[in-house]
This record gives C-alpha cells, sequence and structure tokens, in this order.
C-alpha cells in the first residue's frame, strides 16, 4: 500500500504480530550465533586450562554430562577409580553408565537429601571455592565502572571470559589438602570395617547424623556374622527334616497263631 502524505498506514494486529515475531527471531538467531562464536573463542582462549562447554538453556544436560566424563574425568588417569554423584537424571542415563565404565569408573550414587551430609564438594569445599566468585562477581561493576543496564533493566552480566578468569582464579587458590580431607570426612577413601568411621564429619558429636555411626556398626556387625554357607547341613537340619528310623521286627514266633478274619 502506498504512503499517504509520507506516513506509513496503520499495521493490523496479524502485522503487528508477524513483524515482532520476525525480529524476535532475528534477534534469537543472531544472539545463538553470537553465543556460539563466543564459546568458541573462549575455547580457544582456555585450551589449556579449562574445559569451556555450553547448553542452549544453561542447564546440564546429557551432552554436557558426557563432554565433563570424557573431558575430565577420562583425561587424567587410566586406573579404576570410583566416582561419587547425586542422582541428578543426567547422571542416570545408559549413555552416561557405559561411558563410565568404558573408563573403568565405579560409580556411586549419593541419596536424595543426602549431599549435604556425604558428598565431598557440599561437606568441605564448595563455600570455599564459590566465595572468591561471588566476590568478584560482586566487586566487578564498582571496579570496572560500569553500570550498564540490559533491556529488562537489570544491571548486565560481566564478560563470560572474566567470569571464566575468575573460576580458575579461586580454583587454584583452593588448597590440595582441603579437597584430600573431604574424601575422608565423607567417608569414601578408607577401609569399610569401621574402624575410621569416627572421621565420617556427619557422624560426629552435635552433626545431623551423629547416631548413624551405631546404626552402620550394627549393620557391619551383621554382615560379619559367620556363616560361610547358609547351605550347608547340619545334624539338626537333618533330623528336623527326617523322621526317626524305624525298624521292622518280625513278631511271627513259634507258637504265635494267626488271626483270620473272616
Amino acid at each position: 500500500m502506498p504512503k499517504q502524505g509520507g506516513i506509513d498506514p496503520p499495521l493490523s494486529d496479524s502485522q503487528v504480530m508477524r513483524r515482532e515475531y520476525e525480529n524476535g527471531e532475528l534477534t534469537e538467531k543472531s544472539n545463538i550465533e553470537g553465543a556460539k562464536q563466543e564459546v568458541a573463542a573462549l575455547k580457544q582462549k582456555f585450551q589449556h586450562r579449562a574445559v569451556v562447554a555450553s547448553s542452549a538453556d544453561g542447564w546440564m544436560d546429557t551432552k554436557l554430562t558426557k563432554i565433563w566424563v570424557d573431558s575430565v574425568l577420562g583425561s587424567f588417569s587410566f586406573n579404576r577409580r570410583l566416582l561419587a554423584w547425586d542422582s541428578y537424571e543426567y547422571h542416570m542415563e545408559d549413555s552416561i553408565t557405559e561411558s563410565l565404565k568404558s573408563k573403568k569408573i565405579d560409580r556411586v550414587v549419593v541419596p536424595g537429601g543426602c549431599t549435604k551430609y556425604i558428598q565431598t564438594p557440599h561437606v568441605s569445599w564448595n563455600k570455599p571455592f564459590k566465595s572468591p566468585c561471588t566476590e568478584k562477581y560482586d566487586e566487578w561493576p564498582v571496579t570496572v565502572g560500569i553500570n550498564e543496564e540490559t533491556a529488562a533493566g537489570n544491571l548486565r552480566a560481566p564478560p563470560r571470559r572474566a567470569i571464566l578468569q575468575w573460576v580458575l582464579d579461586a580454583w587454584a587458590e583452593l588448597p590440595t589438602e582441603v579437597i584430600k580431607r573431604s574424601f575422608t570426612s565423607c567417608g569414601l577413601n578408607f577401609p569399610v570395617d569401621g574402624s575410621n568411621d569416627d572421621t565420617i564429619h556427619c557422624f560426629k558429636e552435635g552433626q545431623p547424623c551423629s547416631k548413624g555411626r551405631a546404626m552402620l556398626q550394627t549393620q557391619l556387625d551383621i554382615l560379619r556374622k559367620q556363616d560361610a554357607n547358609p547351605f550347608a547341613c547340619t545334624d539338626s537340619d537333618v533330623e528336623e527334616a527326617y523322621p526317626p528310623r524305624r525298624e521292622l521286627v518280625d513278631c511271627d514266633k513259634e507258637g504265635d497263631s494267626d488271626i483270620e478274619i473272616d
């Protein structure tokens, strides 16, 4: 339709919706392409220091879990290992299970609601690892003097390369000894005979599971009960299974008379 007096004619509702859809679609496509390019650049920049991967919605999925298993767990050792992680749905998928098996990694699943008691990061080093990252995030606008806002009015997030650097710095500052001790605190690296159960953090006095050690010891005692062969027969078993032997006695002695019944 030609313009009238230099003014565009009004658009119908359907035309407005179509234009908004096309603009949104173009914006989304450009954002996706931009994100892909940024991830590729980050991979190049941090290739020898970190594994960089992403998902469309920002959540962990099967693809990211597989990348983590292959690139992180699968790259630093070829010996048999134990992996303790929670029951998140992507941890339990068949493809992930097969990938772990191929790398000689035995999986132990922490039951739901128990990660805060027996999963090493939650118990020992999540806080000292994440705190420096949080501090850097809070300080960033003041440090660089940027207070840009998004279209929604939120403070614009720091660039991903800065966040990656904060994560690497925080990991480098985390003492290795803290990580080592965390496995002991969660009972993952000592004998199962109960001899070191006093070092399990959640079993200590004043902790939520302080009575758990006695309960665990009871179960261990039951398992240790001597019963090498539960199918072995004993004399008492035989006596209970069979009636006493009966001897047949010939009572037909001389002088006895047979009784005939008509």
